[in-house]
């Protein structure tokens, strides 16, 4: 049980992974992080994160991040350019459908636990890839449409649903980490197996000449918490405002032209 959200953020050329931290075993819930980055020599090549079973899990991370060594190991320690990233993608894509058939053809279904793998990264020409991984291991590139993915039960439970009521693209200038951070915190309302948003969250953008990832830093974590109870208190502002009035149109209207004048 889970919610990891990934979304291309084209304002800084990179891809932000986020998830909340709840794992279950059996009727006991546990905390754990569920983001793998993958650094070496000081450039990010990826970030990983998963649902289902943990085994595959890791066993699917293994796969990726051997494929990512053997590039590196053929071409050095330098970032792939974007038909470079489509082939190592290819390769461990070919490399998880033999190791899930394997597996499948000795009675472990991955399916049944509905494994699944995002795998985020950006290429030397600054290009964001976000790919899902289902439990065949076929990759599925998600960067250009819808621009997101979602894994985990919680996309049942909300995260879905407020992706669309907000009109998600990966071209809006919105700070990212907020937004998934105010999802994660509203799914967790509703989905006992998610848990609030506890800062585990990773950035992989292209920065000057070089690719890097981090994780979401302290202080803006806890900067996030404060801001997610404002958007939620603006929200209900809103509607009461709307609830309140017979033109609906005049109250948009003056919020229109209120926002215009703070952004002079």
């Amino acid at each position: 049980m889970t919610l990891v959200i990934g979304v291309v953020w084209r304002a800084v050329q990179g891809v932000l992974v986020v998830a909340d931290t709840r794992s279950s075993m059996g009727p006991v819930f546990l905390e754990e992080r569920k983001i793998h980055p993958v650094k070496r020599g000081g450039l990010g090549y990826a970030v990983l994160a998963g649902s289902g079973n943990p085994k595959l899990v890791k066993k699917g991370y293994r796969v990726i991040e051997e494929t990512i060594d053997s590039w590196i190991a053929q071409n050095g320690t330098r970032t792939p350019k974007s038909q470079e990233l489509n082939k190592m993608v290819d390769t461990a894509e070919r490399l998880l459908i033999e190791e899930l058939k394997f597996l499948r053809d000795r009675g472990i279904d991955p399916c049944e636990d509905g494994l699944s793998i995002l795998w985020a990264s950006v290429s030397d020409e600054g290009d964001p890839r976000l790919y899902h991984i289902d439990c065949t291991g076929l990759a599925d590139a998600k960067h250009d449409n819808p621009g997101y993915v979602l894994l985990g039960r919680g996309l049942y439970t909300g995260a879905l649903a407020l992706l669309r009521l907000f009109n998600f693209s990966p071209e809006h200038t919105w700070d990212m980490g907020l937004y998934t951070a105010f999802i994660i915190d509203l799914v967790s309302e509703v989905d006992s197996s998610v848990s609030p948003f506890l800062g585990d969250s990773y950035l992989i953008r292209k920065e000057g000449e070089k690719v890097v990832l981090g994780p979401l830093k302290p202080e803006a974590y806890q900067e996030y918490k404060k801001k997610i109870a404002k958007r939620r208190e603006a929200i209900q502002l809103l509607w009461q405002a709307l609830e309140s009035v017979d033109n609906e149109d005049e109250v948009m209207e003056i919020l229109r032209e209120k926002i215009r004048q703070i952004q002079k």
